[in-house]
């Protein structure tokens, strides 16, 4: 049985087993308000329901944030559209819309190193994961290790299993570095697997007439790009390299 010394230490031993964790840990601040503000019993419950569902929806977003294992933070407000030629504000807006992850269209970015590419994707995945979607961050590199380490590293399996599970899966510097024919395999498999179902966002510095080089395989190639291709926006992007004119000297 419960022993209590008054209602509040019962009220926040309800709160914790109803896992009302903004309740419980603001109990005290929230009926001195009712208190100063003269609230009826039924604006007092209201208020103590709204501040736990806004409090949990901002603990989901951070959540799904941490999840989508970003390298770094950034944000569209820092993106420096102007630098990059081919990017108007019609194509900013229906980036920023995320409708194309609802209708599960794929994005590609191309451009040269320095241009933003790899700051646009974590904005725009940051944006998603926010607003509600399961978000995943991988550049190819790692995405490759994982494939290859799936059956013998649990750690490995988990990530993949949250990438499959994911609405928007970012892969980065595809192209950067060959890989082999058997990773190729493994890539155009997990491509199979999320087709019209989880939207992917590529990044590239490779063109398309390129990538057979990095893939190592022309029938992958042209597998893989059937299955991108085939709902998928295509956004080349060209500018000035924003490191190149923001590097550090120590001369």
């Amino acid at each position: 049985m419960l022993k209590v010394q008054n209602k509040e230490e019962e009220t926040i031993h309800y709160a914790k087993k109803l896992h009302l964790i903004n309740v419980k840990n603001n109990l005290a601040t929230y009926i001195e308000r009712a208190k100063r503000e003269n609230l009826s019993h039924l604006d007092f419950l209201n208020y103590l329901l709204r501040e736990e569902v806004e409090q949990k929806e901002q603990r989901a977003k951070l959540r799904r944030v941490k999840e989508a294992c970003f390298p770094y933070p950034k944000s569209l407000e820092d993106f420096e559209i102007e630098r990059t030629r081919n990017l108007t504000q019609d194509k900013w807006e229906k980036l920023i819309s995320l409708e194309w992850i609802d209708q599960i269209f794929n994005l590609i970015l191309i451009g040269p190193p320095g241009i933003g590419k790899t700051h646009l994707s974590i904005a725009l995945g940051t944006l998603a994961a926010k607003q509600g979607y399961a978000v995943s961050f991988v550049t190819m590199k790692e995405l490759v290790q994982l494939l290859k380490t799936e059956n013998i590293n649990f750690k490995n399996k988990n990530r993949l299993k949250r990438i499959r599970s994911s609405r928007l899966l970012i892969i980065d510097e595809v192209g950067y570095l060959p890989i082999s024919p058997v990773e190729s395999g493994l890539f155009f498999h997990l491509l199979s697997e999320l087709h019209l179902k989880t939207s992917i966002l590529i990044t590239s510095n490779k063109s398309f007439d390129q990538w057979p080089e990095f893939f190592g395989d022309e029938d992958v190639v042209l597998g893989a790009l059937d299955r991108i291709l085939f709902h998928c926006d295509v956004l080349s992007l060209d500018g000035d390299s924003y490191r190149l004119e923001h590097r550090e000297s120590l001369l």
